[in-house]
C-alpha cells in the first residue's frame, strides 16, 4: 500500500515537472517569437532593403551606360525641331519609335543585372540585432537569404528650363523606377528606387510656344523654371 502511494506521487511529480518544462518551452518560444517580430524584423528589414536599393541601384547605373554608350542617341533623334517661314519654332516632334526602343532596352538591361543578383545571402552581425547602439557590427554573422522580384518601369520626361535671354534649355531624360520584394524569414517586405538620368539635350534660340511642353510620348517634367541656370 505504501509503495502503491509513493509510485503515485512520483508519477504525480513527474507529470508536473514536464507540465512546467512545457510552460517553459512554450514561454520561451512566445517571447522568441514576439522578440523576433517587434525587435529583430525591423533591424533584419531596413538592412535588407538597404542592400537590396543597393543591388537596384547599381543595376540601373549599369543599364544606363550600356544602352546610352551602345546607343549614341543625340537631341536630334529624339526630338525633331521644326521652323516656320519666319524662323520662328513651328512645331517639336517626338520620335516615339526611338523612345520606345530605348525604354525597352533599358528595362530589359536592369531585368538582367537583377536578375543576376537573385539570389543573395544578408550577413548581420548578431551585435546589431541584440544591441544596435552598442555592439553594432559586432559577433558572429546570422545569415538571411533574400530573392528580390522586381519590376521595373522607364518613362522618358521633357523639361523646358529658361536658359538666359529669349534662350530654353530643353533637357530629353528618362526616369526608371525599380521596385523589388525581399522574402525573409516569416514575412516579406517591400522597397522601391526612382532615379532619373538625362538622355539628350539642347539649348533652343527663340521663344517656345506653350503648346510645345507637352510632347506625344513624353512626360511634361519642369517647364519653364524661371531661374537661369
Amino acid at each position: 500500500m505504501l509503495y502503491t502511494r509513493k509510485r503515485e506521487k512520483n508519477g504525480r511529480t513527474r507529470r508536473i515537472r514536464a507540465f512546467l518544462i512545457f510552460i517553459f518551452i512554450a514561454v520561451a518560444l512566445l517571447t522568441a517569437f514576439i522578440s523576433y517580430f517587434t525587435t529583430i524584423k525591423p533591424i533584419v528589414t531596413s538592412i535588407a532593403t538597404s542592400q537590396v536599393e543597393v543591388v537596384m541601384m547599381k543595376s540601373v547605373n549599369d543599364a544606363a551606360i550600356r544602352v546610352l554608350s551602345s546607343q549614341d542617341v543625340g537631341y536630334e533623334d529624339i526630338i525633331t525641331v521644326s521652323m516656320d517661314e519666319s524662323g520662328k519654332i513651328a512645331s517639336l516632334t517626338a520620335n516615339s519609335v526611338l523612345i520606345n526602343i530605348i525604354k525597352s532596352r533599358f528595362v530589359n538591361e536592369v531585368v538582367d543585372n537583377i536578375e543576376s543578383h537573385s539570389s543573395n545571402s544578408v550577413k548581420i552581425p548578431i551585435g546589431s540585432i541584440l544591441s544596435p547602439t552598442f555592439f553594432s557590427g559586432h559577433g558572429p554573422d546570422l545569415c538571411f537569404d533574400l530573392m528580390p522580384v522586381s519590376s521595373v518601369y522607364a518613362d522618358f520626361e521633357s523639361s523646358f528650363v529658361t536658359a538666359g535671354i529669349n534662350q530654353t534649355r530643353h533637357i530629353i531624360s528618362v526616369k526608371i523606377t525599380v521596385s523589388s520584394g525581399v522574402y525573409l524569414p516569416g514575412y516579406s517586405a517591400e522597397t522601391t528606387i526612382e532615379t532619373r538620368m538625362i538622355v539628350a539635350e539642347t539649348v533652343i534660340v527663340g521663344s517656345i510656344p506653350n503648346d510645345f511642353t507637352n510632347l506625344e510620348g513624353l512626360n511634361n517634367g519642369n517647364s519653364f523654371i524661371t531661374d537661369i541656370i
